[in-house]
């Protein structure tokens, strides 16, 4: 728990106290200490040591082995996450939404799409069971990364209807902004204050979006709607 916390506060100097403290008490070698230790890595940019920490163990549950994954991605590190995911392949372990979900973002910030594409594709497939409503952002976020508004009505297109909650249409309303597409954005804009009408990230989103297409009148008409929707 202490090196969970030093971890998700950044006390970095803290955390390396304890990390040497578990490692003179060999610690390391339980698996819940040691996804605790791959994780905190993970949030300090060591993944060295959390390799290390991970490698210590003689059977390596699913729990490390997807920390491990979300500790490269979280550092941008694609190549050794993608490498993670094949070690989990081999010891026979299906990769989980945790790990998945790392992978995808990973991917979508490292402009991986196609592979990116694949990966959900084959978790759908492998799993056989329908993922949860973050991977579905995620999917949007990679693309919308990418501009490929196509490959994203598409997609939206066959998500199951419980998938469309307010995170999905600020999503890609953040991507409308990105690559100044004001109509989809006032579609995604319409669907998330719907949803959510205080929604004050959409607003000043879609501000932002006709503000960069020189629509100064409509981006002041949209503040306004922020300010009345609070009251």
């Amino acid at each position: 728990m202490l090196i969970q916390a030093c971890s998700e506060t950044g006390s970095v100097g803290n955390f390396w106290h304890l990390y040497f403290a578990v490692v003179c008490a060999s610690y390391e070698y339980k698996p819940f200490v040691a996804s605790s230790l791959i994780d905190a890595c993970g949030n300090c940019s060591s993944m060295e040591d959390g390799q290390e920490a991970l490698e210590q163990l003689s059977s390596p549950d699913i729990v490390s082995l997807s920390s491990s994954i979300t500790g490269y991605a979280r550092n941008g590190n694609y190549v050794s996450c993608i490498r993670s995911v094949m070690d989990m392949s081999l010891r026979g372990e299906i990769i989980d939404e945790v790990a998945i979900l790392s992978l995808l973002t990973c991917c979508s910030h490292s402009g991986y799409v196609h592979e990116g594409l694949e990966y959900f594709r084959s978790f759908s497939e492998v799993c056989h069971m329908m993922p949860e409503i973050k991977l579905y952002v995620t999917i949007v976020d990679l693309l919308g990364r990418a501009g490929d508004f196509r490959r994203i009505e598409n997609m939206m297109a066959k998500m199951p209807q419980e998938a469309f909650d307010v995170s999905i249409w600020v999503c890609l309303l953040g991507a409308c902004l990105t690559h100044n597409n004001v109509d989809l954005g006032k579609v995604a804009f319409g669907h998330a204050i719907h949803l959510q009408p205080n929604a004050s990230t959409a607003y000043v989103l879609m501000s932002n979006v006709y503000a960069d297409a020189k629509l100064t009148d409509l981006a002041h008409e949209v503040d306004l709607s922020r300010i009345f929707s609070k009251q």
